[in-house]
């Protein structure tokens, strides 16, 4: 009998044990359920205010292309940093940027192969730029002929650069795509790029969905000197470019036809190098890129969305969107 209610006592108490783990388990899930409704809700609200940002931003920007179709600047509106504050008291804030204010390196795939062929307005201008940068001779020929052959198609390298063999044998093993860059940060796979250079020219490049270089010099600003005496091929030093921002002679900035005639005054013997830089020169872009902070709370967030205006129809499209850090 003792042993019959021992036996009963302990089924009892396993019972009670497994109950116990059960409603453990359970009341885990319920936590985690409601963790994961509250993050899958914040993400809902973050998209939500992405897509508010990115509307009324595209909205903006069109407005003032349509209105300002051949001169697009920096004091425009779309260029203006934009906040909106909701009843909640949660934020959205957002700030387009000109991604043709900058040398598209994608342009370098035009490269001659040959060293006797004419030297393209692309490899004259990043040949300059380098110059401002302190690169000069050898190896800023080996850095062009190696970023041509990294975004080139074909597989016979120019007589400084790389192909596949050198890439396959390297520290870092890989292959390349022959394709054209999405980002700015492949440049530090390529040859001859050193941390320090990469760190000198990245705020002057940029990669864009095409080989052309056209830079809208009126959306420049003194800290672009060294890019817009690069693409005046270093007539003017890079002090004098800023002297020329510092006089806030922003009228001579905004076309390059303007511009080139008051240098051909100044320099009458370099009449082939102002219209090579008539050539790259633009007053106005088709590229943007839109950086959005979200701020929920003692959240915040960022997205980068990158925008494209198609002339041909007037309208904007997103083409990419990537999340992104934000200082906290």
């Amino acid at each position: 009998m003792r042993s019959q209610k021992g036996v009963a006592l302990l089924v009892v108490l396993m019972i009670l044990a497994i109950m116990a783990a059960l409603a453990s388990e359970m009341t885990l899930r319920y936590q985690i359920n409601i963790r994961r409704t509250g993050y899958t809700q914040q993400q809902l609200q973050q998209n939500w205010l992405v897509g508010l940002a990115e509307h009324q931003a595209m909205q903006i920007l069109a407005q003032d292309l349509r209105d300002n179709a051949k001169l697009l600047t920096r004091d425009q509106l779309w260029a203006q940093p934009q906040q909106r504050e909701l009843a909640s008291g949660n934020t959205v804030s957002w700030q387009l940027t000109d991604r043709q204010a900058c040398f598209n390196v994608n342009a370098l795939v035009n490269t001659p192969t040959d060293a006797m062929a004419d030297v393209p307005a692309s490899v004259r201008v990043f040949t300059a730029l380098l110059a401002n940068l302190d690169v000069t001779g050898a190896p800023a020929e080996a850095l062009i002929d190696a970023i041509a052959d990294y975004i080139d198609s074909d597989e016979t390298p120019r007589r400084s650069g790389a192909e596949n063999e050198y890439y396959r044998t390297s520290r870092d093993p890989h292959t390349i795509g022959g394709r054209r860059l999405y980002s700015v940060s492949e440049l530090r796979q390529i040859k001859g790029m050193t941390p320090a250079l990469y760190q000198r020219l990245v705020p002057f490049v940029c990669a864009l969905p095409n080989d052309e270089l056209k830079i809208n010099i009126s959306t420049l600003t003194r800290e672009d000197a060294p890019l817009l005496a690069a693409m005046l091929d270093n007539m003017l030093s890079v002090s004098d470019v800023r002297a020329l921002f510092d006089k806030q002679k922003r009228q001579n900035l905004a076309s390059p036809a303007a511009l080139k005639t008051a240098l051909e005054k100044t320099f009458p013997g370099r009449k082939d190098e102002l219209e090579a830089f008539k050539n790259v020169a633009a007053t106005t872009s088709q590229y943007f890129r839109l950086e959005t902070t979200v701020s929920l709370g003692d959240s915040r967030s960022g997205t980068i969305s990158e925008l494209e205006f198609d002339t041909k129809t007037s309208q904007l499209f997103i083409t990419a969107r990537r999340r992104a850090a934000v200082d906290r």
